[in-house]
């Protein structure tokens, strides 16, 4: 099989994926369904996402993108480029959260794989980096030696995901508004970001 056909068939099973995951919901599809909807076996399904759990996250991480791309196009659209790192990170996980608040489906595959990031995506090399950017841009004191940046990453993937689902179940009395913004508070603040800044970005 040549590599552009590989890449072509796992494009497939990860549209495949995505639509029946936000149709039916993450816990109702089973492989078996989106390999038959590929019109494939399912065991060519597993030479490319060896779970479940592994194709939900590269689903996740292709939304994540998708949502990235539309924050740069909103922040040259309204700003003219601007190239601040922490006003893009706020714009970017305002969308996301509009992205689940919005749209119920997409919201139950959100409740329904908001643990699945555990396992990969916190620790992973490209959150990591995403955090690396943020010290170094803005001279952040965290210590590294104490994998300070490692578990941060993780407090903030279980907050955001446990404030969204209580917000959307009406726990919370404040706006949308002012959840976004405090979403967005939550991790700065972690970061050690200054108060003002915060109020700033």
């Amino acid at each position: 099989m040549s590599r552009e056909s590989s890449l072509k068939k796992k494009d497939m099973i990860l549209a495949s994926a995505r639509k029946l995951f936000y149709e039916q919901g993450y816990d109702n599809t089973f492989l078996e369904h989106i390999a038959k909807d590929c019109g494939i076996s399912k065991q060519l399904l597993l030479y490319y996402f060896p779970s479940k759990a592994k194709l939900a996250d590269e689903v996740l991480g292709k939304v994540a993108e998708e949502v990235k791309e539309l924050a740069q196009k909103k922040m040259f659209d309204y700003f003219g480029g601007m190239k601040d790192l922490q006003v893009c990170t706020a714009v970017e996980l305002k969308l996301a959260s509009l992205l689940y608040l919005h749209d119920e489906k997409a919201m139950r595959f959100q409740k329904e794989t908001a643990f699945l990031a555990l396992e990969s995506s916190a620790s992973s090399t490209d959150m990591m980096s995403f955090y690396d950017m943020h010290v170094r841009e803005y001279d952040l004191k965290l210590d590294e030696g104490k994998d300070e940046l490692k578990m941060i990453a993780d407090i903030f993937d279980v907050a955001d995901a446990i404030l969204l689902y209580h917000y959307s179940c009406g726990k919370y009395d404040c706006t949308e508004e002012q959840f976004l913004d405090y979403t967005t508070e939550v991790l700065y603040r972690l970061m050690k970001v200054p108060p003002e800044r915060i109020e700033a970005v």
